[in-house]
């Protein structure tokens, strides 16, 4: 039996796909892809779908049939068996062709979360000894986020909207596996806040795990352990591949730099900020800082706790009349990073906020150590290739250590690679419709003598002809439990390193 693509539009945002929200017979073409840029990334880029529709009777046309960027669109298959979800994103725009003469096509463009995590400015409260998945967490659970239902919610103010303030629940389903290492101290590098993915990224590169979002739109985090537990093969192809890409010797090295940045706590009580210069505070109003903690060389430091906050008011710039009581500083938030304060003018005159110190107990911020592990022989015999690794979550020289060895080991000897393998699905449709992120699969070919097992981490569909032409590729990885194994997990055979 044929496949069967669906395309449907959460247009009423009651978290289903009802059948008057199927846009399927429009559709004349899909492209998505979702997963890694490249092996061995740490987090996955944003995952796209292109979604090209006729639209002859202006369907497609938002100016004249709405259709609002943020809906939530997904797309699934049937071949008669089974059915499952290869796609769930929101609408970020929307492309019609113009003109009353012209190809009349729309093409829908949408992207997954890991679009809004990007988005997203974060800073944490202080985290001492967690691990990647408890970071991970905590800094989701920051993230403003589209929920996935909204009907049957309003917003004061707003007449006929259907949508909710900040509604109850977790707007992002997880999957988050346990990390094997705990971070001293997480957060405290961020500053004024970065961005959540970028955040997610550090924590999952220090881990050496991967974070993504699934095709069901569920975040991801995998532990670095678990490639090698998953030892068995889901798919096998020999020799009846569409098309490879192969290479070899690209990834042997003869040095690994990995860099971490050491911490030390400071007395109690110590200064984390202080105002620079005095401000403006209107009559009966209130104005919000967001205080970056530094010492007094105006170096960047932490903080594990914020104790104390000293202030004076006056009536103008330069002095005048003593206006502290007058004035209320509230803290909002207080991060590992820095901290937002609310500074609040009661008084029915101007006040300048003088001085503003803010007191705890710092996190002081050492200069970054690297620890370098070289191999001569591959440098004698292969030339210089080094790898540098930088991961300001890491504090313990033992773990990096750990990290670099790992790494130049697992990269020692010259050895064939499969990049990408492309499949035409008439061929492979079961395998080309299950298979996705961080599943095994195992390849050969007779031509350059390659055989191996690789892991998913990137796959791309192009879907044409109602699903009779379905192009996949796969962006893959590795397999590398033939080199390592788990203590408590593997026995030891002579031939394998420890992982940690």
């Amino acid at each position: 039996m044929s496949t069967t693509f669906t395309v449907a539009i959460d247009h009423n945002d009651d978290g289903t796909y009802a059948a008057g929200e199927d846009i399927t017979q429009a559709v004349i073409g899909l492209k998505w892809r979702l997963g890694m840029a490249a092996p061995y990334d740490p987090i996955a880029r944003v995952a796209t779908a292109q979604i090209t529709l006729r639209n002859m009777n202006q369907a497609f046309s938002p100016e004249l049939t709405p259709l609002l960027p943020g809906k939530r669109v997904r797309i699934s298959s049937d071949d008669g068996t089974t059915t499952r979800i290869h796609f769930i994103g929101r609408i970020t725009h929307v492309e019609p062709t113009p003109g009353d003469w012209g190809d009349q096509l729309a093409i829908i463009h949408a992207s997954d979360a890991m679009r809004e995590l990007a988005q997203n400015t974060v800073r944490v409260e202080p985290l001492v000894d967690v691990r990647a998945d408890e970071a991970i967490a905590a800094i989701i659970e920051q993230c403003e986020i589209r929920y996935p239902v909204l009907a049957g919610y309003i917003v004061l103010g707003q007449a006929d909207s259907r949508v909710g303030q900040k509604l109850f629940g977790d707007p992002l389903d997880v999957d988050l596996q346990q990390g094997r290492s705990s971070f001293a101290y997480i957060g405290d590098l961020w500053g004024a806040g970065i961005d959540a993915d970028d955040a997610i990224g550090q924590l999952a590169n220090s881990e050496r795990g991967r974070f993504y979002i699934s095709r069901q739109g569920q975040a991801v985090f995998l532990n670095r352990h678990h490639t090698l537990l998953q030892t068995t093969p889901l798919a096998s192809f020999d020799n009846n591949m569409q098309g490879l890409a192969y290479i070899y010797g690209d990834e042997v090295l003869s040095e690994v730099d990995v860099t971490v940045v050491p911490r030390t706590i400071g007395d109690p009580g110590g200064l984390l900020w202080s105002l620079a210069q005095p401000q403006r505070l209107p009559r009966n109003d209130a104005r919000r800082i967001v205080a970056r903690y530094r010492d007094a060389d105006d170096n960047p430091i932490g903080a594990l706790s914020l104790d104390t906050v000293a202030f004076t008011a006056k009536a103008t710039a330069t002095g005048g009349a003593d206006l502290t009581a007058q004035v209320d500083v509230a803290v909002l938030e207080a991060g590992i990073s820095a901290a937002v304060l609310e500074v609040r003018n009661f008084s029915e005159q101007e006040a300048y906020l003088h001085t503003l110190d803010l007191f705890g107990t710092p996190l002081m911020i050492a200069d970054p150590l690297t620890l370098q592990h070289s191999n001569r022989y591959n440098l004698t015999l292969y030339g210089k290739q080094a790898l540098e690794l930088y991961l300001p979550a890491l504090s313990d020289i033992g773990e990096a250590d750990q990290i670099a060895r790992y790494e130049l080991v697992r990269r020692q000897q010259p050895r064939g690679a499969v990049r990408q393998v492309d499949l035409n699905a008439r061929f492979h449709v079961q395998q080309a419709l299950a298979r996705t992120l961080f599943e095994r699969i195992s390849l050969s070919d007779t031509q350059t003598g390659h055989s191996g097992d690789y892991f998913i981490v990137g796959e791309e569909h192009h879907v044409e002809q109602g699903g009779y032409r379905h192009r996949v590729r796969w962006l893959l990885e590795p397999a590398e439990d033939d080199r390592f194994f788990i203590i408590g997990q593997h026995k030891p055979d002579g031939t394998r390193y420890p992982m940690y």
